[in-house]
């Protein structure tokens, strides 16, 4: 069934965590956070909603608001009942809402209350998907970099091995090595030198990490005022040649494909080994198919039990191809996006 497009791009923005104080009406989050919402919610009252659906005003860009805070804090101790510190991590949905979830000082999410008056809640977010987006700051007088607290508490323990990828939106990939620090703290601790010297970084920058599983990352860099650089593809051993290298295009791989009778009708579709290694996350099997307009079918990813022998797309196809009217002979791009690994985009071209 269609749904919103935001449902799959709440993966893609990052999530903000702060400490929370009950005493305080004022809730600080990294300076980045307001970079960040100048571009993304340009209105004062915004909400925050947890995962039962309970919604809390917020208020942000008033001169009475401190720079780096939003206004709401006294709201959220009075209706979790807070007299201690907490951890409040939020992520953006879109339409001036942000998903709200809350933890005590052992990062153990707290039990939320039933909603008094119980309105539609957005289907929820696994804590990994939720923490698999975050920004870091790129210091240029520093050779390491210390990754997002909850992205290493949820994701750190899923690591097999201390090599990674990280790959920029036109496909070029730069070797990292990740390494445990004191308790659960994960460094990246080789590989940021190189990466700046690439890039030709001349000050600080932000980088904004977004997790794809089997250890990859999608890269994408902005300055300190929230603007992105331009990437460029270098011709090197380490760069992909299937990558898209046109920054234009909305994806970081894509491949193109001519329907026959039989891919409109079967319940299946296959996906060639290329698409499968290179754009998909390997072993994921839940994904989302989205139409031009944005709308979305949830489907299902096969894995070939052979090496490199590429997968399909079964439940969820053949009721896209019914919804949007595919026929035998269309020319379709299958394609993922630069910031949203959960999600397959289908064009007509």
């Amino acid at each position: 069934m269609a749904s919103s497009s935001r449902n799959a791009m709440m993966y893609c923005h990052p999530f903000w965590v702060s400490i929370f104080n009950p005493t305080k009406e004022y809730i600080q989050f990294d300076p980045g956070f307001v970079v960040y919402w100048s571009k993304e919610v340009r209105h004062n009252l915004n909400y925050l909603v947890d995962p039962r659906g309970n919604k809390i005003v917020i208020r942000i860009g008033q001169t009475s608001v401190p720079e780096n805070f939003f206004c709401g804090g006294y709201e959220i101790a009075s209706f979790y009942k807070f007299k201690e510190n907490y951890f409040v991590a939020i992520k953006y949905l879109g339409n001036r809402v942000f998903d709200l979830r809350i933890f005590d000082t052992d990062m153990t999410e707290i039990q939320y209350p039933a909603p008094k008056n119980p309105t539609h809640v957005h289907p929820e977010i696994p804590l990994p998907r939720f923490f698999n987006c975050f920004n870091v700051k790129l210091s240029i007088q520093q050779e390491s970099i210390t990754l997002a607290d909850a992205f290493s508490r949820f994701w750190g323990p899923t690591f097999a091995s201390d090599n990674f990828e990280m790959i920029d939106p036109v496909g070029n990939i730069h070797q990292i090595i990740i390494s445990r620090g004191f308790l659960h703290m994960r460094f990246i601790t080789k590989g940021i030198p190189q990466f700046i010297k690439y890039y030709d970084i001349k000050n600080d920058h932000v980088l904004r990490l977004t997790y794809m599983g089997d250890n990859k990352f999608i890269v994408r860099i902005f300055d300190l005022a929230g603007d992105e650089i331009t990437y460029i593809t270098k011709s090197t051993d380490e760069c992909s040649t299937t990558m898209e290298s046109n920054d234009e295009n909305p994806f970081y791989f894509s491949t193109e494909k001519t329907l026959t009778e039989y891919d409109i009708r079967s319940s299946s579709l296959y996906l060639d080994a290329q698409f499968d290694d290179v754009a998909l996350v390997k072993n994921q099997k839940i994904y989302n198919l989205s139409n031009e307009n944005g709308d979305l079918w949830e489907c299902n990813i096969k894995w070939s039990n052979r090496s490199r022998m590429g997968c399909y797309i079964t439940q969820g196809w053949n009721q896209f191809c019914i919804d949007n009217a595919l026929e035998a002979g269309n020319k379709v791009m299958f394609g993922v996006d630069k910031n949203c690994s959960s999600t397959i985009h289908i064009y007509l071209i």
